[in-house]
C-alpha cells in the first residue's frame, strides 16, 4: 500500500522520473506480484532500456506468464534493441516450463548467430531446456561442446536421461562424473536411483545408496523416496520397508509407494493397514 502510495505521489508531483526510478518502482511490483502494475510502469516508460525489459521478460518467466513472456520477447526484437544473454537464459526458462522446443531451439540458434556468449549459466539452463522438452541429442550436444561443466551441468545431463528411460546413460555419466571429482548432490543422487530403479538394477542402486552415506549430505524426503521405490522396483522389499521405518518425515508418495510395494509382495492385509495408518 505504501508503495502504491508513492508510486501514485510521484506521478502527481510532476517529478520527472529517470529510467532509475521507473526501474525501481517495476522491481517493487515484482516483488510483491503484481505483474499489471508492473506492465503498466513498463509501458509508460517513452524509452526502455534493456535492464527494464529484461526485468520484465524475467518476471513473466518467474511468474509463469511463459506467452507473455514470448510477446515481450517479439516486441524487443522488433525494435532495434539486441537481447543479451540475461534476456535468451529468461526466455529459455520459459520454453522449459511450457516444453516449447522450437521457439527454445530458435533461441539457440540466436545465440550462435550473433555470438552471444554462452556462460556456464546459460549452457545449464540450454541443458534443462532441451531435456525438459524431450531432445536429450541436442542436451547431450551441448553438454559436450562446454568447457567446463559444474554439478548442475552434470546433473541436468543426468536427470534428463533417467526421465527419459536411458537409464544406461544416466548412470554412466553418473560415474563418469565421479571419475572427474564432481562432488553429486541431492537432485543428482534422486536422479541416479531413480536411474537404478529404471533398469532394476539391484547392485547399481546399492552402490548409489553407499555414494550417498559417504557424501556425507543428509538423506531429505525425496531421496528417501526414491530409494524407497529403488528398492521395491530391484526387488528388495526390506531394504525399502526398513527405510521407510527409519524416516522421521513421510509425505503421500512415500506412503503410497510402500504401501504399493507391500501389495506387489502379496503382502495385503500389511497393505491395508498402512493405508489405515497413512489416513
Amino acid at each position: 500500500t505504501e508503495g502504491k502510495a508513492l508510486h501514485a505521489h510521484i506521478l502527481d508531483s510532476g517529478v520527472t522520473a529517470t529510467i532509475f526510478l521507473w526501474t525501481s518502482i517495476m522491481n517493487m511490483y515484482i516483488q510483491w506480484g503484481y505483474l499489471t502494475e508492473a506492465r503498466h510502469v513498463f509501458n509508460s516508460m517513452t524509452c526502455p532500456d534493456l535492464i527494464a525489459w529484461n526485468m520484465m521478460i524475467g518476471a513473466y518467466t518467474k511468474f509463469g506468464k511463459s506467452r507473455l513472456a514470448f510477446q515481450l520477447f517479439g516486441f524487443l526484437e522488433c525494435g532495434r534493441m539486441r537481447p543479451d544473454s540475461v534476456t535468451l537464459v529468461s526466455i529459455l526458462k520459459a520454453c522449459s516450463s511450457v516444453s516449447n522446443l522450437n521457439f527454445g531451439m530458435y533461441i539457440h540458434g540466436h545465440m550462435l548467430k550473433f555470438g552471444v556468449e554462452i556462460s556456464l549459466f546459460a549452457a545449464n539452463t540450454l541443458i534443462n531446456m532441451y531435456t525438459k522438452c524431450g531432445s536429450i541429442a541436442n542436451a547431450r550436444g551441448v553438454f559436450d561442446k562446454m568447457v567446463l561443466r559444474n554439478v548442475v551441468s552434470w546433473t541436468a545431463m543426468i536427470a534428463g536421461y533417467a526421465k527419459h528411460d536411458q537409464c544406461m546413460e544416466a548412470l554412466c555419466l553418473y560415474r563418469r562424473m565421479l571419475c572427474d571429482g564432481i562432488l553429486p548432490n541431492e537432485v543428482t543422487f534422486v536422479s541416479a536411483l531413480n536411474a537404478c530403479s529404471g533398469m532394476g538394477d539391484l547392485e547399481e542402486g546399492k552402490l548409489v545408496s553407499m555414494d550417498v552415506k559417504r557424501s556425507g549430505i543428509k538423506p531429505n524426503i525425496f531421496m528417501e523416496n526414491a530409494s524407497i521405490d529403488m528398492f521395491i522396483k530391484c526387488g528388495s522389499f526390506g531394504d525399502a520397508w526398513k527405510i521407510f521405518t527409519n524416516m522421521a518425515e513421510r509425505d503421500v508418495i512415500t506412503w503410497t509407494t510402500i504401501i504399493a510395494g507391500c501389495a506387489q509382495q502379496g503382502y495385503s492385509d500389511k497393505a491395508f493397514s498402512l493405508l489405515e495408518k497413512m489416513k
